[in-house]
């Protein structure tokens, strides 16, 4: 929205009919959609961060002219890529900002993985209170690829840039769900006690939870 106050007035004076478009909940690209994102290729994920956090609809225009160019977004530093990711995760629109990412074609050169046409559902089912690592885990789960989780974990370590906390998070939340669902039942009371104090219980937990896993309130108990 480019806007002006007037002097006398202060009625705003609307370029670009941004007022109308904030009206209707629209995000819409000031002008030549295609050359607002080549001016600045992070344009294509803030415009996903922006209408999942406002709860906006893209303007038909704007989003052909993102998946015209989704693939440029290779092109970004991966560090900008990240902060743009983390900040989608860290907020309540997170599911809706994924699902846009994957369904206008940024999902590949966002983590470096091919586009998922039927992504599950643990993202959106996440507790709203879990962290940015717990998300990840979540969209990773999300999406079925043959990879193991460790070397999936770190290509997306690479292309999101991934702190070293960050990192080992994620490894702990996957371990540990890992071995909620596929060794608790024959564990002994000291292996579960050490299991629920170690680092990534919580979020294992809350992973489990989203996914609907019938165990998780005996392990609670």
């Amino acid at each position: 929205l480019t806007r002006q106050l007037h002097p006398a007035s202060g009625r705003v004076i609307d370029h670009v009919q941004g007022l109308a478009d904030l009206q209707a909940r629209v995000l819409r690209a000031i002008g030549d959609p295609d050359a607002r994102l080549e001016e600045d290729r992070l344009r294509l994920l803030r415009a996903v961060r922006f209408a999942a956090r406002f709860g906006l609809k893209m303007d038909p225009a704007t989003e052909r002219a993102i998946q015209r160019h989704a693939p440029e977004l290779r092109g970004v530093s991966r560090e900008r890529v990240g902060q743009e990711v983390r900040r989608m995760l860290a907020h309540a629109g997170r599911a809706a900002a994924v699902s846009m990412i994957e369904r206008l074609g940024l999902a590949p050169a966002t983590r470096r993985e091919p586009a998922c046409t039927d992504p599950g559902s643990r993202l959106a089912a996440l507790d709203p209170r879990a962290g940015v690592p717990c998300a990840l885990a979540a969209w990773m789960l999300d999406r079925p690829v043959s990879l193991p989780w460790p070397e999936r974990l770190e290509r997306w370590t690479r292309a999101l840039v991934l702190s070293n906390q960050e990192r080992e998070a994620m490894a702990a939340a996957m371990s540990a769900r890992e071995s909620l669902v596929n060794r608790w039942p024959d564990m002994g009371v000291a292996a579960r006690k050490r299991l629920a104090a170690g680092p990534g219980f919580s979020d294992a937990m809350r992973l489990l939870q989203a996914e609907g896993w019938f165990a998780t309130e005996s392990v609670r108990a």
